[in-house]
Formats: C-alpha cells, structure tokens, sequence
C-alpha cells in the first residue's frame, strides 16, 4: 500500500501547477483474488476519482473504473520504477490510469483538454502491448479492455462524447 502511494504521489505527473484544493482526488481499491508461491497475483483494481466542484468545498466523481484483468509479481523490496518506454506489470497499470485520470480531468475543464494524457495512456497500452502486459492490454478478446477504452478516448469519432464530458462538467 505504502509503496503504490509514494509512487503516485511522489511523482509529478503533469508540469502544470495546482493548488491544494484543485488537486484530483484518487482511490484504488486493490481486491487480490489469488496468489501462487511464486509470488504472482491475481487482483481487481478499482479506481475512483473525485474532481473538485468550481467555486465549492465539493467534489464529484469524475472516474470510477472496475479492472478485473491485473495479473502482477510483488516481492517485498521491490521498487515501481516511473519508466513510460518499459513495461512493467505495477508501474504501467498505475500510469495508464493516472494518465487516463488526467485525461479526464482535463477534459472536465476545457474542451478535448485531455487528448495529450489520453494520448500518453494509449502510448502505455503500446508499451505494454508489446512488452508482455497480457490480460486487459490486448487489442482483441474483450471490449472492456484498456487498449479499448484509450483508443475510443482518442477517435475522433467519440469527440462528441468527450466535448459532452466537458460541458456536463
């Protein structure tokens, strides 16, 4: 637990500036579902994100997302190391889902203000794709997978959608 979160919020994840109380609000709910001796793990990732509402103390749910395809290998003392040219089965799922947070946050603000984290995610799911990810990262067998998702958010076909995100928000 302690390591996920150093390795998110130890990281700037984008060069722009915010204060305290426009910071996005992020949950991961890690439900592991197996394990074998060899220290492999099967897990349902579920990730929440709360944006503030403009001009309140409020938030709202800007993501909620029920992964049910992690497989990861832990040992204690391992380190997630930030490297978005690698892939690797902690650090790429986390970067894909703060990159894809981003991406709607950003969208949330400004019309298609996300498509850069959104195009970040889907180069992620490429890395992944080719270094091995495996179950949820794959462009065939599941319409719910994270290859899916990110190549939808960056159609053009489903603008409309997202410029929908943006003027519900």
């Amino acid at each position: 637990k302690t390591m996920i979160e150093e390795y998110i919020n130890d990281r700037r994840w984008t060069d722009d500036t915010f204060l305290e109380e426009e910071r996005i609000e992020v949950r991961l709910t890690i439900d592991l579902l197996s394990a074998d001796a060899g220290a492999n793990f099967e897990a349902n990732l579920v990730i929440q994100a709360f944006r503030p509402i403009y001009n309140t103390l409020n938030k709202t749910l800007l993501v909620l997302i029920n992964d049910n395809t992690w497989r990861f290998n832990f040992t204690r003392g391992r380190n997630i190391i930030f490297d978005l040219q690698q892939y690797d089965d902690i650090a790429s799922i986390i970067d894909f889902y703060m990159y894809l947070i981003l991406g709607y946050d950003y969208d949330s603000f400004s019309e298609l203000g996300g498509t850069r984290y959104f195009q970040i995610a889907q180069n992620v799911v490429n890395v992944a794709q080719s270094g091995g990810g495996g179950t949820g990262w794959s462009a065939t067998g599941t319409r719910r997978s994270k290859h899916q998702l990110v190549t939808q958010l960056n159609n053009p076909a489903y603008e409309n959608i997202r410029k929908a995100f943006y003027i519900y928000h």
